[in-house]
């Protein structure tokens, strides 16, 4: 339910991401209000148990929060083989 607010919302682009220097782990997600930014506006933070989510944190109000973090993009960690499995 959560995610088809953002099916319906044109031009948003979410990519699977982790921060860097942290183990990779499912459960974040950068948020691009625009396909062509060099940067997400905001993050998305998962919590999973027992192979569900647990809660949704959605910093869409918060923006600050990705700011000065160090971010790695799916499409970027596939590329460089830096995927670890959990």
């Amino acid at each position: 339910m959560f995610f088809t607010i953002y099916d319906k919302t044109d031009g948003v682009w979410l990519a699977p991401t982790r921060l860097a220097g942290r183990k990779w782990a499912p459960g974040v997600i950068a948020v691009f209000e625009n396909r062509s930014d060099p940067q997400p506006s905001y993050l998305i933070w998962l919590g999973w148990q027992s192979g569900e989510i647990s809660f949704i944190r959605d910093y869409r109000h918060a923006p600050h929060v990705v700011t000065g973090t160090d971010l790695l993009l799916a499409a970027d960690i596939k590329s460089a083989g830096a995927i670890a499995t959990a």
